[in-house]
């Protein structure tokens, strides 16, 4: 009965067509990255928190995750890694003097903003750049202070807060999905190490409370 001859499509199935065109806006994943904690996915509060994988957290949420790990549903899948408060760094974030935080709390809660020109509540205090996914950030495990990448690179530093640090040191704030693989890979790795390395201790204790047979043998000689 259609124009054409054809059979009118039912509203299902041009319901399902227009959810297979829908598209993820990559810089509407990114921002809300940026504006939100991960875990709680409420706009980011200081104090800060990050972790090896770069994610931003509340601190407040962490906390909460780590004392009861079905507060949040999904805690698990987004941050299993985190045992303990050894796991994560606070972040030293430098305010941004011309964002308006009633105004970056309301662009970081609807959606519909996250398309447009946010101003990040957060800047380099080198560049001045905003951090709100249009610039790369890395934060310094030794100290937490975080920084433009590119700023970090020109100025060629290896000190900061009189903490000497390395490029192992340096750790990038939301990375991509290509770099988040290797570094859940090499976590994998020394979370692996370290419980053969916890295991082997206490071999090594237990055996040592109990005497040698062999020096029980010479003794009895």
């Amino acid at each position: 009965m259609g124009n054409d001859g054809g059979s009118i499509p039912r509203r299902i199935e041009l319901v399902k067509e227009k959810q297979k065109n829908v598209k993820q806006n990559p810089d509407i994943e990114r921002s809300a990255a940026w504006l939100h904690c991960a875990l709680s996915k409420q706009p980011l509060e200081q104090p800060v928190v990050s972790d090896a994988l770069g994610k931003l957290y509340n601190q407040d949420a962490v906390i909460e995750f780590l004392l009861d790990k079905s507060a949040y549903g999904d805690g698990d899948k987004i941050c299993s890694y985190i045992q303990s408060s050894k796991d994560i760094i606070k972040l030293t974030l430098v305010p941004n003097p011309g964002c308006d935080d009633v105004q970056s709390n309301n662009d970081a809660t609807t959606m519909g903003n996250l398309d447009k020109d946010i101003k990040g509540r957060f800047n380099c205090p080198i560049s001045m750049k905003e951090m709100n996914g249009k610039h790369r950030f890395v934060y310094l495990r030794t100290c937490g202070c975080v920084f433009a990448e590119q700023a970090l690179k020109e100025i060629h530093a290896k000190e900061c807060c009189g903490k000497a640090f390395t490029t192992a040191d340096i750790v990038v704030l939301n990375p991509t999905k290509e770099e988040i693989e290797p570094i859940k890979k090499a976590l994998e790795v020394q979370r692996l190490q370290l419980k053969a390395e916890k295991v082997g201790g206490i071999i090594e204790e237990a055996l040592s409370l109990f005497p040698s047979p062999f020096a029980y043998r010479i003794h009895l000689e």
